[in-house]
């Protein structure tokens, strides 16, 4: 769960105008730079801090798991020991009573997965809104009239990137980017309701003891 925080990628090819008229626009010469974004997510001091509290919680949430899971574990094989003395019928109300608990610890990890990655793209949205706003402000003092984000280019000089300069600018400016759990809507969507989803990897589920006459 360390790569809850993924490489931001801006909007490509992110093309910020100048605060010029239609005019000027067309009679100023194209003057191009070009920015990382997966380099200023990964080196950005704001969004190490949201990082950081991002694995925090995903090592608590997985320390939980892994810890009701091993419980879990344990009263399965108790069971199958008491099995030769208890009846069949309390044999089958405890497994019963157990997969269920076994289902419910599950359906508690995915939706806290679910959760997790909403929070994390409300992180990596607030980011970009910022990264946009220092952006557009180079751009004016500079006089760029296109900036491309890196991934959408086959290649660029490298006198037309600009990542270190932004990335100054934004360390500098103390941008803040906040990591909420539960996460708050996203920008423009609607509140959803936290519904299971299959996590990208599970932990290996707890073996239950088949029934057998």
């Amino acid at each position: 769960m360390k790569r809850f925080l993924t490489a931001i990628t801006l909007a490509a090819p992110l093309a910020l105008a100048a605060a010029a008229s239609a005019q000027q626009a067309e009679k100023a010469p194209l003057v191009v730079a070009v920015v990382d974004g997966g380099k200023l997510t990964q080196t950005a001091k704001a969004m190490k801090s949201a990082q950081e509290e991002a694995e925090k919680l995903a090592k608590r949430f997985d320390a939980d798991f892994t810890g009701e899971q091993k419980k879990l574990q344990g009263e399965y094989q108790q069971l199958e020991k008491d099995r030769l003395k208890i009846t069949g019928q309390e044999y089958d109300q405890r497994l019963q009573r157990l997969n269920a608990r076994f289902a419910e610890v599950r359906r508690t990890a995915q939706i806290r997965q679910e959760q997790m990655a909403r929070a994390v793209r409300v992180v990596q949205l607030q980011f970009r809104n910022e990264v946009v706003k220092v952006i557009q402000a180079m751009a004016v003092e500079s006089g760029y009239t296109l900036v491309i984000e890196k991934s959408a280019l086959l290649h660029a000089a490298a006198a037309l990137d600009i990542t270190d300069k932004v990335l100054e600018r934004l360390d500098k400016s103390q941008v803040q980017v906040k990591f909420e759990f539960p996460p708050k809507a996203e920008p423009g969507a609607p509140e959803a309701p936290a519904t299971p989803a299959a996590p990208d990897k599970k932990p290996p589920a707890a073996p239950a003891p088949k029934k057998t006459n």
